[in-house]
């Protein structure tokens, strides 16, 4: 049984890892464009927004398929997993965490693979999805900010096209994650991106930058 579950936690990462690159790769290929050659930016344009549409498609049957595992076979999300391991053992997790290198987010994350993180000394480990320190970090935020609810209401989440990363509604968002009663997050984003969103949280909360450490995994797909 236990290596049936170890199999479902697989295969459900794996799914989440491949949005996750994917998302990585829109981005990657919109930068390697010419954006001064009007002809490449036009092919340019249209190729971004098939993508971005049938990118969406594969996101929603990926969380789709995920709830529908997991419900079937009571599988344990991952975060709730990693909520367990931080509040039973976080100064064993440091420790294990310190034997790997620190790095912070304003680094280039791009297909590089969490192994776990720490905010202001509460740590996380056996994070292994990008999407899971995102709603880790939010649910700390729920916990430790009063303001926190706010959030969906701030201009500085809110794009100038009206693309909200907060919302009482999950409707209103691509990839929406329930965080708690009434907000949800947007979830549909790269590495990068993510980095750069708590970044933003950190900031407007008055973090400072080191406060958060984020300790990587060894991917030898990606390892120069």
């Amino acid at each position: 049984m236990a290596s049936i579950k170890k199999r479902i936690q697989n295969i459900l990462e794996h799914l989440e890892q491949v949005n996750e690159d994917l998302l990585a790769l829109s981005d990657d290929i919109w930068l390697s464009i010419d954006h001064n050659d009007t002809k490449v930016m036009e092919e340019g344009v249209k190729f971004k927004s098939e993508y971005n549409d049938q990118l969406t498609k594969f996101g929603k049957l990926s969380d789709s398929l995920s709830k529908l595992i997991q419900d079937f076979t009571d599988s344990t999300p991952e975060h709730e997993e990693a909520e367990k391991k931080e509040s039973k053992e976080n100064e064993r997790i440091i420790k294990k965490l310190n034997k790997n290198d620190a790095h912070y987010l304003s680094e280039d994350l791009t297909y590089k693979r969490p192994y776990g993180f720490s905010i202001k000394g509460k740590a996380y480990y056996d994070v292994r999805i990008w999407k899971k320190v995102y709603s880790l970090f939010l649910m700390y935020l729920k916990d430790n900010e009063s303001e926190f609810q706010n959030l969906k209401e701030v201009d500085l989440f809110i794009s100038n096209r009206g693309t909200k990363s907060f919302s009482a509604k999950p409707d209103e968002l691509r990839s929406p994650i329930k965080i708690a009663n009434n907000f949800y997050a947007e979830t549909n984003l790269s590495a990068n991106h993510i980095s750069n969103k708590i970044l933003d949280l950190m900031k407007y909360f008055g973090y400072d930058e080191k406060d958060f450490i984020v300790y990587l995994r060894e991917d030898r797909d990606f390892k120069k």
